[in-house]
């Protein structure tokens, strides 16, 4: 029992805390937030990552267990944490090709098409069927990289600020940014069970101490140190851009999609440069 409520409190904590990048950039408006979530998505996450975070610290418990040993619980635990960005980076990207709500449409066929001209059948387009004015890329392993498109971006950007952007998402890929986010996703997991099992104070201090002093070595560890290589790898992929269709293109392209955004790309976020730093970004290195 313990190790179900285990995975279940884990899976619950990842969804609320990769929830917070976008709060922040809706200025944590709830309302928004909420139209935007694809609750199907999340829901059948939270269900895969109960199940495999039950099973793992199951198999922890009953391991440390049967042969008592500090090494082979520290290996346990560091097994277990390293499931969430697992999901994320591997498995999650197939069960967006397979199950996400998307549409395949002759729009959606052309994009693919042109996508292939640049990464011949390596990289997979899926139209989301979901009011986002975005394009973001996910997966690390072959036939797992994926391109998915928001909706509106399909109705309110021009044929070359959609090259611009896919062309961003390419860099990212080509480049292995996901493959370099995940594997600093998991040494920041590891960094969080080490420092935790070496510096957290003692049952004695008290449950408020021992809270707080997880709160801070998992954020730190779990959020900052990943959010800031993404902001540096986000540069990375504007520049891939826009050496290619070229500064002024990109550049407008930015200011377009901030326009439909509503001014989203100028607001603070952890995780992403804001609009003016990118372009003087994309001017100064291009």
């Amino acid at each position: 029992m313990k190790a179900i409520i285990l995975g279940i409190t884990l899976s619950t904590a990842f969804e609320f805390i990769s929830l917070f990048p976008l709060w922040g950039l809706l200025s944590f408006n709830f309302k928004k937030l909420w139209e935007r979530l694809d609750l199907r998505l999340m829901g059948l996450r939270w269900i895969i990552l109960s199940i495999l975070l039950s099973f793992f610290s199951w198999l922890m418990f009953s391991l440390t267990t049967w042969y008592p040993s500090e090494i082979l619980g520290g290996i346990s635990v560091l097994l277990l944490v390293a499931i969430i960005p697992s999901y994320s980076f591997i498995l999650e990207p197939f069960y967006l090709l397979l199950f996400a709500p998307k549409e395949k449409d002759q729009e959606i066929e052309h994009w693919q098409n042109w996508v292939n001209t640049v990464q011949p059948n390596k990289i997979s387009v899926v139209l989301l069927n979901k009011e986002i004015n975005n394009l973001y890329a996910t997966g690390i392993l072959p036939f797992g990289k994926i391109i998915l498109i928001g909706k509106p971006i399909l109705k309110e950007l021009e044929e070359s600020e959609i090259q611009s952007f896919l062309m961003h998402e390419i860099g990212h890929l080509k480049e292995n940014h996901l493959l370099i986010l995940y594997v600093v996703n998991l040494l920041a997991a590891f960094l969080c069970v080490i420092l935790h099992l070496l510096f957290a104070p003692p049952h004695e201090a008290g449950a408020l101490i021992n809270v707080a002093f997880g709160t801070v070595v998992g954020v730190s560890c779990m959020l900052i140190i990943p959010s800031l290589l993404q902001r540096f790898l986000e540069y990375r992929a504007d520049r891939f851009a826009a050496q290619r269709v070229g500064q002024a293109t990109y550049v407008q392209a930015l200011n377009k999609l901030n326009e439909v955004s509503k001014g989203m790309m100028e607001k603070w976020a952890l995780n992403y440069p804001r609009l003016h730093q990118r372009i003087a970004h994309v001017r100064k290195h291009t």
